[in-house]
């Protein structure tokens, strides 16, 4: 886990607060923007029982295309 989080409480429909830690910085439920990388974020509720979880985004595989010439037919002559 990396050592400076962002720490902001929310607080839930239920009205008890729940604070999200993620390592990149934001404070929220939601991490928005990502970057390729490895990310952890830690859930604390009103009594201090947390949870964590983490990902990992990686590059997506490159998209690839291939064209394929139909010569066609115009007034009678093929160009």
């Amino acid at each position: 886990m990396v050592a400076a989080m962002a720490r902001q409480p929310v607080t839930p429909a239920t009205g008890y607060p729940i604070i999200y830690a993620w390592n990149n910085g934001p404070s929220n439920q939601t991490a928005t923007n990502l970057a390729i990388g490895s990310f952890d974020v830690t859930v604390t509720d009103a009594n201090g029982c947390t949870a964590i979880a983490n990902t990992a985004l990686t590059q997506p595989t490159a998209v690839s295309a291939s064209i394929t010439p139909t010569n066609v037919l115009c007034n009678g002559r093929r160009w």
